[in-house]
């Protein structure tokens, strides 16, 4: 499940990021043919996020929800994560043995409560440790172009528990290593959660 931030604080690293984001669903969509997975795409700018892909494997849906993706505006990073997780506990529930992943696309900036008056920053912490919690594996793409921000998305990394990339240029494959990372680990977690319940 990609979460990608398209306001106005990636200034003009938000077109790259949608192509990188388009990129990599349709990579992901490829091998999904082979491995049974489906993908997802919530777009977050502007007052509120939006489910652009709901979960597929449809390359043909795919590319018609994915032929112009929205930019601009502030920046709703919470109400992101929040439909996010939202999307993953319902396909938990159609489907227990689900092992989703959350890539996230972002600078780190937060500007948008999804509570009136709520402090953005402390509302998007708080919201990613009920996240890691949950046993959601995560995969953070650091987009920021100006060093004194990185300390933000480190710290969101740690409250997410989450896997952490640079990826500067963006380029798919960049971040399918990741994802694919993450994925192995979940492999082996899934083998060894069955070896152990097979001695019980």
């Amino acid at each position: 499940m990609l979460v990608v931030d398209s306001s106005d604080s990636m200034g003009e690293g938000a077109q790259a990021r949608m192509r990188a984001a388009k990129g990599v669903v349709l990579a992901l969509l490829h091998d999904a043919y082979q491995n049974r997975s489906e993908v997802a795409l919530i777009v977050f700018g502007g007052e509120q996020a939006r489910v652009v892909l709901p979960p597929t494997r449809s390359v043909r849906l795919a590319i018609d929800r994915l032929h112009r993706l929205p930019t601009g505006g502030a920046t709703p990073f919470a109400d992101g994560l929040f439909k996010a997780w939202q999307l993953v506990r319902r396909e938990r529930l159609k489907n227990p043995a689900v092992r989703p992943i959350l890539v996230i696309f972002s600078d780190g900036e937060a500007n948008v409560p999804m509570i009136a008056g709520s402090p953005p920053r402390a509302e998007l912490l708080a919201l990613a440790g009920s996240i890691a919690r949950d046993q959601i594996s995560t995969v953070l793409i650091d987009v920021v172009t100006e060093p004194a921000k990185a300390a933000e998305l480190h710290l969101l990394a740690r409250h997410l528990r989450a896997s952490y990339a640079k990826a500067s240029d963006l380029k798919p494959r960049t971040i399918l290593a990741a994802v694919e990372e993450v994925g192995v680990r979940l492999e082996r977690w899934g083998a060894a959660t069955a070896g152990c319940m097979g001695t019980q």
